[in-house]
């Protein structure tokens, strides 16, 4: 027992440490530090005595030591059991064919209220103009409708790798709309975050209930799957690989899907030979190496493998823990239990 609290509070300590690791603004980092280090001793008193003392003590410093209300956010990755581009409609999109499944592949977001709207990024490299990002458009877009809302901070840590099919772009803008839903107390319900969220990317509508997902049209069109990958694994490399939506589609022919994708689904042995991706075809013979990636993870036992939406990240799902890969420098790669 005397194990289990240290164990459990040295995890509460990660916890209440994680914004001064994540979040460097240097005003608010001080005060961080000089707060965590002026109650550890307290706290620490605390640990193998009374856990609700300790409870007690978090809840009061945080509240005393809030500058302004936050949301900490961790969105995350998602991942295309098939993906189907069945016709070309008049506006120049595409309509699909998907099964959209959430991965435990995450970003970290901060939000706060501030004096002045600002962004702020750290881990990989975001290119383009900060003030073009999905998030800040978020904040636009619900702040057209509520012309009260306060200026925000927002600082993103990105680790889901851009451009890579995983829809990481697309989940933080989600994961904004949430947070701001609660930070502001709106009270919106999903239906109504949902379709902010189609104003901003075919992906963004999924992330808003975050559960396995069959999509249609766009991607914006959706249905509850009752697909469960618990307990199974997964293994994803992203090469580097920059693949533009002109690639992508333009070796793709659409057509109509020859059998279900919800009777496939139900069978995963037959994963293999009945879920697809049509990128795939298009893209393997321009990068023999994205191919060469997805046949490595069969090799490594994947009882199914694919690229996931138009690349280049391909993925391979276990029924056991996947043995450990050298990926090359240049590689991202990432395993976990789902």
């Amino acid at each position: 027992m005397f194990y289990l609290k240290i164990q459990n509070y040295i995890l509460l300590l990660i916890f209440l440490l994680r914004p001064v690791c994540f979040f460097p603004s240097p005003s608010i980092r001080k005060i961080r530090i000089l707060f965590y280090v002026q109650n550890f001793f307290g706290l620490f008193s605390n640990l193998i005595f009374s856990p609700a003392a300790c409870y007690r003590l978090f809840t009061t410093f945080a509240n005393q030591h809030t500058l302004e209300p936050r949301m900490i956010v961790f969105p995350n990755a998602k991942i295309n059991l098939g993906l189907y581009i069945t016709s070309k409609r008049s506006d120049g999109f595409h309509e699909i064919q998907s099964c959209m499944y959430p991965i435990p592949l995450c970003d970290a977001l901060e939000i706060q209220i501030a004096k002045k709207t600002r962004f702020e990024s750290s881990g990989i490299p975001i290119p383009g103009n900060p003030e073009d990002n999905l998030i800040l458009k978020a904040y636009r877009l619900l702040k057209k409708d509520f012309p009260d809302l306060p200026p925000i901070s927002v600082h993103l840590h990105k680790h889901i790798p851009i451009g890579a099919g995983l829809g990481g772009g697309s989940a933080d803008a989600a994961f904004a709309l949430k947070s701001m839903n609660t930070l502001f107390e709106l009270y919106l319900e999903d239906w109504i975050l949902e379709d902010y969220a189609a104003q901003l990317g075919s992906d963004c509508p999924f992330f808003i209930t975050n559960r396995p997902k069959l999509v249609s049209g766009r991607g914006e069109l959706m249905q509850n799957s009752n697909l469960d990958l618990s307990g199974k694994w997964i293994l994803l490399i992203y090469p580097s690989i920059h693949i533009g939506t002109k690639e992508a589609y333009s070796g793709v022919t659409p057509k109509p899907m020859s059998s279900s994708l919800k009777e496939c689904l139900d069978n995963p042995r037959e994963w293999k030979s009945c879920l697809q991706n049509d990128f795939e075809e298009s893209i393997f013979p321009n990068h023999p190496e994205i191919h060469f990636l997805k046949n490595q993870l069969y090799g490594l036992g994947a009882y199914y493998a694919a690229m996931s939406g138009s690349g280049s990240s391909v993925f391979g799902l276990f029924e056991e823990e996947p043995p450990k890969v050298d990926a090359e420098s240049s590689h991202f790669s990432f395993r976990s239990q789902l």
